[in-house]
């Protein structure tokens, strides 16, 4: 995948979120390529979301609502209810990704509050509605 300079986005998810991530995991067995512990976004009404670990550059959870940068995206636009977002890039190198990382990221819009690209404002839940 090509590695070209993307700007970065922050999505700021809907409040209260916070962020889960899992821990590594142990095993005597040699794994290949089975990818990063898994980052998920959990909400206050039960909700989860997964996150693609390996387009994660900054994260936190202090405010009571998850904000997360990615690089390596571009935000599609809206399509429907759903944000979308794709794989434009590769953060690490291939040796240490899943052979199953997905090539496109779709959030609903309930579940953003805003985000921006390139420091840019790009959306907004309330912008989606007028």
């Amino acid at each position: 995948m090509r590695s070209a300079a993307v700007p970065p986005i922050l999505v700021e998810f809907a409040a209260p979120s916070r962020l889960y991530r899992e821990g590594a995991a142990k095993s005597s067995l040699h794994i290949v390529q089975n990818g990063l512990p898994g980052t998920r976004v959990l909400f206050g009404d039960g909700r989860e979301i997964p996150l693609p670990t390996d387009l994660i550059v900054e994260l936190g959870d202090e405010t009571g609502a998850a904000r997360v940068t990615f690089g390596g995206f571009r935000f599609d636009g809206a399509l429907g209810e759903l944000l979308v977002f794709r794989r434009v890039a590769d953060l690490l190198p291939s040796e240490g990704l899943s052979d199953e990382r997905g090539l496109r990221m779709t959030l609903p819009f309930d579940s953003v509050a805003a985000l921006w690209v390139g420091g840019e404002l790009a959306w907004t839940r309330s912008s989606a509605h007028h």
